[in-house]
C-alpha cells in the first residue's frame, strides 16, 4: 500500500490545472468586485469610443504591432470589468503553462522541474499589477509567444523533415515579440543558449555545439538586428522616450559610473531574486485586513501550500538520474535572462520596486527568476523533501500577498465608482472643452491621465476630428499645463488617440477625500478653506459653475461598467443639494437637507453642511440655519473662516428681516469673521 503511494504518478496535463487553481485563490474569488485601471482605461476606451482605427493611433507612436494585439483582447473582453479580469488570468495561467512546457521539452521531460518553473514564474511576488488586465495579459502574451518560438526552434532542430516550417513560424512569435514591446526585447538572447543546450544531448564536442548554435541562430540574430536598427533609427518616438542617462554618465565619469552600474545590477538582480520572495513573510494586519479578509487570507496560503505540497512531493523523483546538469543549465540561463531583462532599466536609471507603477518592470525579470529557482530547488537530491516543503511554502504563501494585493484593488476599484456617481449625482451634464481640475484623489491605481477616458465616456456625445471634449487634471501633477492656475489661458492635451483643447477659465474644480463626498469647490467659500492644501484653494477661483449644465435630466452611469447605482445615502442627499444650491431652487435643498438629517448616515467632512445651512438661510428657516453652523463648528475650529464667507453671502443675498438680523448677530457672536473686511 505504502509502495503504491509512492508510486503515483501525476502528469503534465495537471500543471494547468494547479495554476487554474492558483489564479483562482490569488486573483479569481475576487475577479467579480475589481474593475479597470491605470491604462486599461484609455485602451478599452479608445478601442470602443474611436474604434478600430482610433486604438491603431494610440499605439502608432512606440508600439504599432502592440495596437493590433490590444484591438484583439478588447473585441473579447469588451468593456465588462469581470470578463476583462478573467481574461488577464487566462493569459497568466497559459503564460505560466508555456514557461512550464518549454521547461519539460527541453530538460528531459522532468515533470517536478516543469512543475516548479511555472509555480514559481505564476506566483512571483514582485509583479502587483495584475488587476490591470488588458495591459498586462498583453506582457504574458508575449513571454507565451516567445516560449512558444523557443519551443519550435527546438522542434526544428528535432524534426528535419518540418524544419522550413518550424522555423518560419518560430521566426514570425520572435519579430512579434520585437516589434510589439521593449519590455522583452533582449530576452531573444537567449535563443542560442536554449539552441546550445538541445544540440549537446546528441553532440559531445563543445566546438561543434558553439558552431552549430550560432549556425542556427543566424536567422534570429538577422531579425533581431533589423528590429534594433528599426527601434533606432525609424521608430524613434519609443526609443526618445527613455534619457539613457548611464552613456552620458559613463563619457563623463566612466569609472564611477560603470561601478554605479554595476552595483545597481547586483542590487537589482538580488531585489528581484530574494527580496521579492521576503515580501509574502509580510503578513497583514488583521485589523487592518478585516478580520473576515484576513481568514480568507490564511485559508488561500494553506490551500495553495497543501496543493502545491501534494504535487511536488509525488513529483519529486521524477528528474532524470543521470545528475545535475539540467538544473546548472536552468539556473545559468536564468541569471543571463536576468542580466539581459535589467538592461532598459539600469541603461536609463529606472527605479525598480513593487509598488505601483513601477512594479511594471519586474516583469521581464520573472522568468529568468523562475528558471533560477527552478534550478536552485532541483538541484540537491538528497534534500529534496525540504525544498518540496520549501517550495510549498513560497507559493502558499505568495498566493495570499497576491489575495491580499487584489483586495487593495477591489477598494480602489470601489473608490473610484464612488468618485463618478457622485460626480454624475453633482452634475449631471457639462459642457464640452471643460477641464476638470482635481486635488490627489484617493484612488491609487489610476492616474488623471487614466481617469480623463471614463470622464468622456460618461460626459461626451460624440468625437469630432479625434477631438475629446473633456480633461481630468491633478492640480499638483499639472500646474504648469494649467498655466499655474492662471485664469483665461489655453490648454492643450495630447492624449495619442484624441487631442483636447480647453482654456483654464473653462473648469471645474473638484475635491474628494473619502470618506466625504465629491465636493465641486466654491470660489467663493473654499478660497478660506484651511482644511484643504493652498493648491486646491487656488484651484477653488478657477471653479465656473456655468459648466455644469443643470437644465439636463439624470442618466445613470453605464451599468455593463459601473455596476448599478449605489443606494441613496448621505452623498446622494449632498450632492443633490449642491446641485440644487446652484440652480437656486432653496425649497428643494431644504427638503433634501431634512431626509438627509434624519438618515443614520452623516456628514464626513463638515463642508458638506454649507448648501444646507445656505438653503435653510434663504427661506428663512433661521433655526435650522444656525443649529446646522453650530454643528459644522464643533466638528473643527478651521470651519470658522468658511462660515464666515457663507455667513456673508447670506447677508448679502437674503432678503432683510428681524429674524435674519437677529441670526446674523448671533453667528458674529459664535464665529471670529475679523479677517474679512
Amino acid at each position: 500500500m505504502r509502495k503504491r503511494f509512492r508510486n503515483i504518478q501525476i502528469p503534465f496535463i495537471f500543471l494547468p490545472i494547479l495554476l487554474l487553481i492558483f489564479s483562482f485563490f490569488s486573483y479569481g474569488i475576487l475577479a467579480g468586485k475589481l474593475g479597470i485601471y491605470w491604462d486599461d482605461w484609455a485602451y478599452v476606451w479608445t478601442r470602443l469610443e474611436l474604434g478600430y482605427k482610433g486604438l491603431l493611433r494610440h499605439f502608432s507612436f512606440s508600439r504599432p504591432v502592440a495596437g493590433q494585439i490590444h484591438n484583439l483582447a478588447i473585441l473579447m473582453t469588451g468593456k465588462n470589468p469581470l470578463r476583462i479580469q478573467l481574461f488577464g488570468l487566462i493569459m497568466r495561467v497559459l503564460s505560466s503553462t508555456m514557461v512550464g512546457y518549454l521547461v519539460y521539452q527541453i530538460w528531459g521531460k522532468s515533470r517536478y522541474i516543469s512543475y516548479l518553473c511555472a509555480l514559481f514564474f505564476i506566483a512571483y511576488p514582485g509583479f502587483t499589477m495584475q488587476p490591470i488586465a488588458i495591459n498586462f495579459s498583453f506582457s504574458y502574451f508575449l513571454i507565451g509567444i516567445l516560449c512558444l518560438s523557443f519551443l519550435l526552434t527546438i522542434r526544428a532542430i528535432r524534426k528535419h523533415s518540418r524544419r522550413i516550417l518550424l522555423e518560419g513560424f518560430a521566426l514570425i512569435l520572435s519579430g512579434v515579440n520585437l516589434f510589439a514591446s521593449e519590455y522583452f526585447f533582449l530576452l531573444e538572447l537567449i535563443r542560442p543558449l536554449i539552441i546550445s543546450v538541445e544540440i549537446s544531448k546528441s553532440e559531445p564536442n563543445r566546438r561543434q555545439i558553439f558552431l552549430k548554435s550560432v549556425l542556427r541562430s543566424a536567422p534570429y540574430g538577422i531579425l533581431f538586428i533589423f528590429a534594433a536598427i528599426y527601434r533606432m533609427f525609424f521608430n524613434q518616438t519609443q526609443t526618445s522616450y527613455y534619457d539613457f542617462s548611464i552613456l552620458r554618465e559613463i563619457k563623463t565619469h566612466p569609472f564611477t559610473a560603470l561601478a554605479s552600474y554595476v552595483v545597481t545590477v547586483i542590487k537589482d538582480c538580488y531585489k528581484v531574486l530574494v527580496s521579492a520572495w521576503l515580501e509574502i513573510f509580510h503578513f497583514p494586519s488583521p485589523e487592518i485586513l478585516g478580520q473576515r479578509t484576513f481568514l480568507m487570507y490564511a485559508a488561500i496560503c494553506l490551500i495553495l501550500f497543501v496543493s502545491v505540497l501534494i504535487c511536488l512531493y509525488f513529483l519529486r523523483n521524477s528528474i532524470d538520474p543521470k545528475g545535475k546538469r539540467p538544473a546548472i543549465q536552468l539556473i545559468l540561463i536564468g541569471i543571463v535572462s536576468l542580466i539581459l531583462a535589467g538592461q532598459p532599466f539600469w541603461l536609463t536609471n529606472t527605479n525598480l520596486s513593487f509598488v505601483f507603477q513601477n512594479s511594471r518592470f519586474t516583469l521581464p525579470f520573472i522568468l529568468g527568476v523562475s528558471f533560477v529557482w527552478g534550478g536552485v530547488f532541483s538541484l540537491f537530491r538528497k534534500t529534496r523533501i525540504l525544498f518540496v516543503g520549501l517550495a510549498a511554502i513560497l507559493i502558499g504563501l505568495s498566493a495570499g500577498r497576491h489575495f491580499v494585493n487584489a483586495n487593495e484593488y477591489r477598494r480602489d476599484w470601489t473608490l473610484t465608482k464612488d468618485f463618478f456617481w457622485q460626480l454624475k449625482w453633482r452634475a449631471p451634464a457639462i459642457a464640452e472643452n471643460t477641464v476638470f481640475i482635481t486635488n490627489v484623489l484617493p484612488i491609487r491605481f489610476s492616474t488623471d491621465n487614466s481617469l480623463t477616458a471614463p470622464l468622456n465616456w460618461i460626459y461626451a456625445d460624440g468625437y469630432v476630428n479625434q477631438t475629446m471634449p473633456y480633461m481630468l487634471y491633478t492640480n499638483t501633477k499639472r500646474e504648469n499645463s494649467l498655466s499655474g492656475m492662471e485664469a483665461g489661458q489655453p490648454v492643450f492635451q495630447e492624449y495619442l488617440s484624441a487631442q483636447f483643447f480647453g482654456k483654464t477659465s473653462d473648469a471645474i474644480s473638484i475635491y474628494f477625500n473619502a470618506p466625504g463626498c465629491v465636493h465641486v469647490l466654491d470660489p467663493e467659500v473654499d478660497l478660506f478653506n484651511q482644511m484643504i492644501p493652498i493648491i486646491d484653494r487656488d484651484a477653488a477661483l478657477l471653479n465656473n459653475y456655468s459648466r455644469i449644465l443643470t437644465d439636463v435630466s439624470y442618466q445613470p452611469l453605464d451599468s455593463v461598467i459601473f455596476g448599478p447605482e449605489p443606494v441613496h445615502g448621505w452623498c446622494w442627499y449632498y450632492e443633490q443639494a449642491d446641485l440644487s444650491r446652484q440652480r437656486k431652487d432653496w425649497q428643494k435643498v431644504v427638503d433634501l437637507g431634512n431626509q438627509a438629517f434624519s438618515l443614520s448616515d452623516y456628514p464626513n467632512d463638515p463642508m458638506e453642511r454649507i448648501p444646507f445651512i445656505e438653503g435653510y438661510a434663504h427661506v428663512a428657516d433661521w433655526e435650522q440655519a444656525v443649529a446646522q453652523t453650530t454643528a459644522a463648528l464643533e466638528v473643527t475650529p478651521m470651519m470658522n473662516n468658511p462660515l464666515c464667507v457663507l455667513w456673508n453671502r447670506i447677508d448679502r443675498d437674503c432678503q432683510n428681516s428681524e429674524e435674519k438680523n437677529t441670526s446674523v448677530n448671533k453667528i458674529q457672536k459664535i464665529l471670529d469673521c475679523s479677517f474679512l473686511p
